[in-house]
């Protein structure tokens, strides 16, 4: 369990940065164990049936005991980043009609999305959303937002945050009456920053939640009132690690169904050569079913991102809806996993980079990739669906439901000597015979 502590890597910021989480006032400290102790106790002890290696729950998150007294709901959704050890972000709710001036909220070992049914109940001016793609929680007026309405189709080639948030615009913030603030004085640097994004007609509100996954340090933003029917728009610095822990041995992401693990396969002398990717049945009493690709990279996207915080992968042509690569056949074919078993993909690491990273095409461009470190951002697109175990019917179901996911970051060390396409004989437990291969789980290191 994490101390709430942030980890401080390379960049910093000066919007809000903690260095430690605040302390609990000590009038709200549990000096004493509650008459419910040992149900609250049973209760997390349950949970631990359904958490993955990693030590989090796969259903429904970690329980916490939860007490933030006379807050506002901006001041719940930054506690609630803390304790959780996950992106809330949050828009402020227009001022008429008018709400309650601060909220008693009080949990004990409740996941965070029943404190946010809780805090929808407090205060029914908001309503909240999970956004599975980029693992963030969305805190938003229940009535009118203004991050809504979904923002022109775009494909934007590290834009450094300056452009997209101040000079030009082309998100169309500003006809939204949202303005970036920036606080008073502190390291701006992050603005230089780069980002890279698709629009493909989301909202402004998932725009912003994928934006905070590029910003170098841990990031969610808030959009409060201003004057003159301005909004303020602030990215926050928070005290979750996903993205800038180096000290990572693996990347993990969980959802209602499976849990999705993605580790870099390194070869002798230290450097990565390749990433193996695990996807596990989170169920214990259904099966899981996969639909299938001759071709893992039609589901499996690996971007590399240098110390510039450029995004230097070669450019690839979009995937469609479909969650397949264009030009690449329809899978027809299904894998079956079995209660607690999982499948797993080796790719390796890219060899060639673009030599221009800021133009949108490759011109046909390319160079080696350079030694040095990356960090790596994985896209995981998925059709998946779940059935009762050993039916031997059609796996096609009318659940099946395509699964995006943005992995949090790892860090690895590249050197082109060490670059080879066998990711499995480098990885050195798996043969070949068992690539994507439904098998039972190993026990994790």
């Amino acid at each position: 369990m994490r101390s709430g502590r942030c980890s401080k890597v390379g960049w910093t910021s000066c919007l809000d940065w903690p260095r430690e989480a605040p302390p609990i006032p000590l009038g709200q400290r549990r000096t004493r164990r509650s008459p419910h102790f040992f149900l609250r106790l049973a209760a997390i002890m349950a949970a631990g049936w359904l958490a993955d290696p990693a030590g989090k729950a796969v259903l429904g998150g970690p329980l916490r005991d939860v007490s933030i007294e006379n807050a506002t709901p901006r001041i719940v959704a930054a506690e609630l980043s803390r304790l959780y050890d996950v992106c809330v972000c949050f828009e402020e709710a227009p001022p008429v009609p008018p709400g309650p001036e601060t909220l008693q909220v009080r949990f004990s070992a409740a996941t965070i999305e029943g404190v946010l049914d809780g805090v929808a109940r407090l205060d029914p001016r908001y309503k909240w959303r999970y956004d599975e793609e980029a693992d963030v929680y969305d805190l938003f007026p229940a009535t009118v937002s203004r991050l809504a309405d979904p923002v022109p189709v775009l494909s934007l080639n590290n834009v450094t945050f300056s452009e997209l948030l101040l000079d030009q615009d082309p998100l169309g913030m500003h006809g939204r009456g949202v303005f970036l603030y920036l606080g008073f004085g502190g390291n701006l640097s992050w603005l230089k920053a780069h980002a890279s994004l698709a629009t493909n007609g989301i909202s402004m509100q998932a725009v912003l939640n994928r934006l905070c996954l590029q910003v170098p340090f841990e990031a969610r933003w808030e959009l409060t009132n201003g004057t003159g029917g301005r909004a303020r728009l602030a990215l926050k610095a928070c005290c979750n690690t996903r993205n800038l822990n180096r000290g990572r041995a693996f990347s993990v992401r969980r959802t209602a169904e499976a849990v999705f693990r993605v580790q870099d396969v390194k070869a002798a002398g230290g450097a990565a050569t390749g990433f193996r990717i695990e996807v596990t049945n989170a169920s214990k009493d259904k099966d899981l079913v996969l639909s299938d690709s001759a071709d893992p990279s039609a589901a499996f996207e690996a971007r590399l991102i240098n110390d510039k915080w450029l995004d230097v992968s070669p450019m690839a042509a979009d995937m469609p809806s479909t969650g397949v690569a264009a030009g690449k056949p329809v899978a027809q074919a299904f894998s079956v996993l079995r209660p607690a078993s999982s499948r797993a993909w080796f790719l390796p690491v890219p060899k060639q980079c673009r030599i221009d990273p800021t133009k949108a095409t490759n011109d046909g461009n390319l160079q080696p990739v350079p030694e040095g470190e990356y960090s790596v951002v994985f896209h995981l697109r998925l059709k998946l669906s779940q059935r009762e175990p050993g039916s031997e019917a059609n796996p096609k179901s009318e659940t099946t439901r395509e699964v995006r996911l943005i992995m949090p970051r790892l860090w690895i060390r590249v050197d082109p000597k060490s670059l080879t396409d066998d990711v499995i004989g480098a990885y050195g437990e798996e043969p070949a015979s068992l690539q994507g291969k439904d098998r039972k789980r190993p026990t994790p290191p």
